[in-house]
């Protein structure tokens, strides 16, 4: 076997090292399900007339909501989004003189140890066009790129991989625009990292568990008294109690039961 030379072993080594951390299992990366938010309503474009569907200039009119706005709720489907309605534009504004924005959340956990060589959004069924922004603690602000665009019948971005950071949460929004009446929609879209789909964490339920693999337990549920236990399966709910003691076994925590020893759940 030819012996490696010093500077072609440690190219080797490296080379190695970067695959292995390449070959971290698909599921250390994940996204939450899809969130959709119906924005603003149809909005005109001031007398301008879009040069074609899901024009660049569209998105001037267009509004993010932050990530705690009311109006986020579950996609059609948490994994792909499955959009798909009659367009409000119908009788309301002309073709490509305004549009209906829908907006779409995801966040993508990428751990520390995983090396981003290519990130893309892949899609199908757009119509008319979408737009791609990330937020992470390099842009909090969020962040466009021309690469971002998605026009009407495109099947993805080109590579976000500088803009996205390791070792954190990026959020990811779509923007999609509908400017034409008939039909809007966005069949699918999915995260691509490293030229993998990334997996979609299953929703959080509220049952005292961890059921998407974040680390946290029921996050995102009322907790009342601020113990660190949802209302839910909190058997005080009203009164602290972190280690949720219940000596009688009745379902009621000693710390507001009335009968610590004698089983009285009513």
């Amino acid at each position: 076997m030819k012996k490696l030379t010093t500077r072609a072993a440690v190219m080797f080594l490296l080379m190695m090292g970067i695959g292995l951390l390449n070959s971290v299992p698909t599921s250390a990366q994940t996204t939450t399900p899809w969130e959709m938010n119906d924005g603003e309503g149809a909005v005109s474009f001031g007398g301008v007339l879009a040069p074609s569907h899901g024009a660049v200039m569209e998105y001037d009119f267009a509004t993010i909501p932050a990530v705690g706005d009311p109006g986020w709720g579950p996609a059609p489907n948490g994994a792909t989004i499955a959009y798909s309605r009659i367009s409000i534009l119908c009788g309301v504004i002309a073709c490509r003189a305004g549009a209906d924005f829908t907006y779409f959340q995801t966040f993508v956990d990428i751990p520390s140890d995983v090396i981003v060589t290519t990130f893309t959004i892949a899609f199908s069924g757009v119509d008319d066009g979408a737009r791609v922004t990330i937020f992470n603690s390099a842009y909090p602000s969020g962040l466009v790129v021309p690469g971002s665009y998605v026009f009407l019948g495109g099947t993805g971005t080109s590579d976000l991989a500088s803009y996205v950071r390791s070792g954190e949460i990026n959020r990811v929004v779509v923007t999609h625009t509908d400017d034409c009446c008939v039909g809007s929609s966005l069949s699918s879209a999915r995260v691509v990292l490293n030229g993998t789909i990334i997996p979609t964490r299953p929703p959080e339920v509220c049952d005292g568990t961890d059921n998407d693999g974040d680390g946290l337990v029921d996050e995102g549920f009322p907790d009342t008294d601020g113990d660190g236990v949802a209302d839910c399966v909190d058997n005080c709910v009203t009164t602290p109690n972190a280690d949720q003691a219940d000596g009688d076994g009745d379902g009621v925590g000693d710390a507001c039961d009335n009968c610590k020893t004698t089983p009285n759940a009513d």
